[in-house]
């Protein structure tokens, strides 16, 4: 899609379809959000050590699995999503992008090329850097369901 889009573009430098749905889902992401209040009470109250060590070790390792994740996506997601951010403001015309529409007019408000390369290198990388994070998520979640499966039948938890 990037591609194909860019190629259309250094064609004709134009708003079309393909620009307008790449431009809305770059614009920006939504974090994740989670909370560790019950990992920091576990931590603090030494209630992981009245666990079996596997059992504690399984946790734990969950709970890097999220920092690993927010420590990523505070620097190289959002440090993509920032130098994305920086080069449409350089690309776009304000006055045909200000309502997150793409309305008729000069889309750009400059013909450079080098720009527009630049744009689409970043839009590649940020791109990636998505299909990474989201392969991130399924991870988390899938170990959290296994996580809570185990518990749960360990201790008979419903």
């Amino acid at each position: 899609v990037i591609s194909n889009c860019y190629d259309s573009l250094l064609a004709k430098l134009s708003c079309n379809n393909c620009l307008t749905a790449l431009y809305k889902y770059s614009a920006s992401f939504f974090e994740l959000r989670t909370s560790d209040r019950t990992m920091q009470q576990l931590k603090n109250a030494g209630g992981l050590r009245l666990l079996k060590p596997a059992d504690a070790d399984s946790i734990i390792a969950y709970d890097n699995l999220i920092r690993g994740y927010k420590l990523d996506e505070t620097t190289a997601f959002q440090e993509t999503q920032t130098a994305l951010r920086n080069i449409t403001y350089e690309l776009f015309n304000y006055s045909v992008v200000k309502d997150g529409l793409f309305t008729d007019g000069d889309l750009f408000i400059t013909n450079d090329k080098m720009i527009l390369n630049k744009y689409f290198n970043t839009l590649n990388r940020y791109a990636k850097t998505c299909t990474a994070y989201v392969q991130k998520l399924e991870r988390i979640k899938s170990e959290a369901v296994n996580i809570m499966n185990y518990f749960n039948k360990k201790y008979h938890i419903e």
